[in-house]
Parts: structure tokens; sequence; C-alpha cells
């Protein structure tokens, strides 16, 4: 007859053997996975916002020009938007510049925030890196964030044109299933959405645990 303590030790002896499972590295790239079929791709939402940390509007309008590719609110104006160039060479559109196989987010007329939201897929740690850089030859004077779950936690100010205004950032953070990172950009100090074109370089590396089958 088995005491309960020769059962207890057979409990223990039965979990020490079960193999802990092994973090994998996910890589997602925002420009390399964009998709103009619908307005959420996989982890990737367009959209845009009416106040800074507000709820997400995602685009319900989407449009190609030539190769460029663009998620809209408002086809009249064109803003806010995300646009992509999937080609490898850059394309002029007016004033701006789209580089090739680049994202860029515009503000709306009425400081309406376009973003790109990253939504974690899995518990896990995850690396955030990338830069934000005006694209409009006239002068880009854009403010830009970034969010956690609406919460702000790294922000600036994009004024002029080309790499050299280049915002960059460098983010860890431990996120659970369903939590949300917003690349966020708005007007800026002038009042104006005119030639706001702004650029966003961004690559997730994620390191996560995967669920035990």
């Amino acid at each position: 007859m088995k005491t309960i303590e020769t059962i207890a030790i057979a409990v223990i002896a039965a979990t020490a053997v079960i193999p802990q499972a092994e973090a994998v590295t996910v890589i997602y790239n925002a420009s390399s996975e964009f998709s103009l079929a619908s307005s959420t791709n996989g982890v990737w939402t367009y959209g845009y916002s009416t106040t800074l940390g507000g709820p997400l509007i995602p685009y319900d309008q989407m449009m190609a020009f030539g190769s460029i590719q663009r998620h809209l609110h408002n086809i009249g104006s064109a803003t806010p938007s995300i646009t992509y160039n999937p080609t490898s060479n850059p394309i002029a559109v007016s004033s701006a510049l789209y580089a090739a196989q680049t994202i860029v987010l515009h503000p709306g007329p009425n400081n309406e925030y376009s973003i790109l939201r990253f939504t974690a897929p899995a518990d896990g740690t995850y690396n955030l890196q990338g830069f934000f850089y005006g694209t409009d030859s006239i002068g880009t004077t854009t403010n830009v964030a970034i969010q956690e779950n609406a919460t702000t936690f790294f922000t600036g100010n994009i004024n002029g044109y080309g790499i050299g205004t280049a915002l960059g950032f460098g983010e860890e953070k431990i996120l659970q299933s369903g939590d949300a990172i917003d690349f966020v950009v708005g007007y800026g100090s002038n009042g104006s959405y005119l030639y706001d074109s702004t650029a966003l370089s961004l690559n997730v590396s994620a390191d996560i645990v995967p669920e035990p089958s």
C-alpha cells in the first residue's frame, strides 16, 4: 500500500523530468510585412487616432497609385495615412520622397495621429529597434511617439528633410500577449499637417516561450 509520502515523491520525480520549453526568437519587420489587403495584417495594424493615446481607428480605405501603396482615412486629402514603397527605387510624389521599401506615416488636417500598431502575439521579451526621419523636401515638422498600451515611453520631434533628421530608438519591453505598441506621428508644433511625411524604419525581435502542447 502506497503512503502519502510515496505518492508525493513520485509526483515530484515525474514533474522534474518534464523538459522546459526554450524561448525562440522571431523577427518582425514593418516594411517587408506591409500589406495593402487589410488594415490588420498579422501583428500589424494600420490606423489613426484623433487624440494622442486615444482609441485606434483602423484605416478604412486602401489605394494604389503607380507602385505606391497606401492605407488612409480620406481619399480627398490622402491623410492621415500610411504609405509604402515596395520597389527597390525611391519614388517622388510632389515634394515627398518615398525611399525604397520604406513605410511613411502622415498626420491628418485636424491633427489626426497616424499610427502603426504592433500587437504582441505571445508573452515574451521584445526588442524594438528603428528610427523616424523626415521625407518631405520642403521640410517635415512632426512630433513622434511610441506608446505601450496608450502610455507614452518615447517622444521627439522631426524637423527637416532626409536621413540627417533621423530620431532613433532602441527599447526592450516585456510584453504579454495582446499588448499594443503604437508608433505615432502627429503634425508637430507648427499647427499644419502639410509636408509632414515621416518615414519609419522598424524591426521587432521577440524572444517568445511557446505555449506547452
